[in-house]
């Protein structure tokens, strides 16, 4: 078993396509059909099946998923390591994030990295909540820039304070405000984050006791804002960062009472098993954004 089947194992696995995979790797497709054939002829069972929707992995295969993503990492750390003692002349560091993480932080770090690292190679992946934890669980991202996890048992670097705003239609009762009192919000027609996109508006909800009558769910920050903006009657919760992307007439947003926040930062599986390119991009992080 080599590091050319893995890759095309684990690529055709996360595409769900065999074409796909080849298109991204940049092979032949009949060379991915071979390597594929190979490692089934290791393995000694099918590992892909064709389906309605793609190529999906057999029962079989599933089970061998987790060992092959670790295989993956720890090549890439040792990679980096030995990357690192040649000073940090080549590598890849794999990063999630939201997408109002990445405008904030990721343009001033990777302009850095271009300076004083010109081989080092960034795989960006802009993405829900849900996603980002599911990515550190099963190793796709060395790191992801998200809000504070809370129950889970990852490593997480605190950077900022980000917070919750009510969005409201100009001219809304709401508006007469300075700040919303958090349990005026009962029962006031919402729309809301989906729950994979955000957890830091249900959790701010849940913990105020606050049940506001939720009438569209949505995983567009945007759509929600345009929405709200439409005048409908209709207001919404989101992260104050999120907002900065885009401005429009048609909403106002007022702080609430008593303010709420979530906590933005850095999320990796381990600060012990890091690789030195993440470690790296820590320090220029911390170095960055944190007093």
């Amino acid at each position: 078993m080599n590091l050319q089947q893995i890759e095309v194992f684990l690529t055709a696995a996360e595409t769900g396509s065999l074409t796909r995979t080849a298109e991204k790797l940049g092979y032949t497709q009949s060379r991915v059909t071979q390597i594929v054939k190979s490692l089934e002829d290791e393995t000694g069972f099918p590992l892909f099946q064709k389906g309605r929707s793609g190529t999906a992995l057999t029962d079989a295969a599933a089970e061998l998923l987790p060992y092959f993503r670790r295989i993956r990492v720890d090549l890439m750390h040792l990679e980096n390591s030995v990357s690192d003692l040649a000073g940090l002349r080549k590598g890849t560091i794999r990063i999630g994030s939201y997408v109002s993480c990445a405008m904030k932080w990721l343009p001033d770090i990777i302009r850095i990295f271009a300076d004083k690292y010109p081989d080092i190679k960034f795989e960006i992946t802009e993405a829900g909540r849900a996603q980002l934890i599911s990515g550190i669980r099963d190793h796709l991202f060395d790191l992801v820039l998200t809000s504070e996890p809370g129950h889970e048992s990852y490593d997480f670097i605190p950077a900022m304070l980000d917070p919750i705003v009510a969005v409201i239609p100009a001219g809304h009762e709401l508006a007469g405000y300075d700040r919303i009192p958090v349990s005026a919000l009962n029962d006031v027609p919402f729309v809301l984050s989906s729950v994979e996109n955000d957890n830091d508006v249900v959790r701010v909800l849940k913990e105020c006791g606050v049940r506001p009558d939720v009438r569209i769910t949505s995983m567009s920050d945007t759509s929600i804002a345009m929405i709200v903006s439409s005048g409908i009657g209709v207001t919404a919760l989101l992260p104050s960062l999120t907002l900065d992307r885009f401005r429009q007439d048609g909403y106002e947003l007022r702080e609430l009472d008593p303010p709420q926040y979530r906590s933005l930062g850095i999320l990796v599986e381990s600060l012990d098993t890091i690789g030195p390119i993440t470690r790296k991009f820590i320090d220029i992080f911390q170095d960055l954004y944190i007093e």
